[in-house]
């Protein structure tokens, strides 16, 4: 008789110790998560720095374009250096309007690619802590059993 129960403690012991390397695991798991958060952190703020490129350039932008109302001024004497002043505004203005396209259209496609990595990252999440909650049950449940059968163990001496 004590040799079976010898036998179902060693056994619970060897299934409490799979429990545990399954609890590692999932530690394992949860911190490759939180790196996967750092790495969108770590991309939002790049997105954060281009706007703040963005916004630079076009202050400089503003400040091109004040310039360039000040040669405006001047170039009213002449209808040939308005004409020049014009085309370099032309050329300006598409210039900052395809920079604002390319950036526009860079955002969306990190916003897209963000929600789909916080979409996996979130379902990931939710299966963990299920996973989690049910080997945590279990181990509790194994570790009640084991008690009882140590008890009896010791009362059956």
């Amino acid at each position: 008789m004590d040799s079976t129960i010898n036998q179902v403690l060693s056994e619970m012991e060897k299934m409490n110790e799979k429990f545990d390397q399954r609890f590692d695991q999932m530690e394992g798991r949860f911190e490759k998560i939180d790196t996967r958060f750092d790495h969108v952190d770590a991309r939002f703020e790049k997105v954060d720095a281009r706007f703040d490129q963005v916004d630079a350039r076009f202050e400089k932008m503003d400040e091109r374009f004040d310039q360039m109302d000040a040669r405006f001024e001047h170039l009213e004497e002449g209808v040939k250096y308005l004409k020049i002043g014009q085309d370099e505004a032309k050329m300006m203005l598409k210039a900052s309007l395809e920079a604002v396209e390319k950036t526009n259209a860079e955002l969306v496609n990190l916003r897209n690619e963000s929600d789909h990595k916080f979409e996996q990252n979130d379902k990931e999440h939710r299966f963990f802590e299920q996973e989690l909650r049910d080997t945590n049950l279990k181990l509790a449940d194994h570790s009640r059993e084991l008690r009882k059968l140590k008890f009896e163990k010791n009362h059956l001496i």
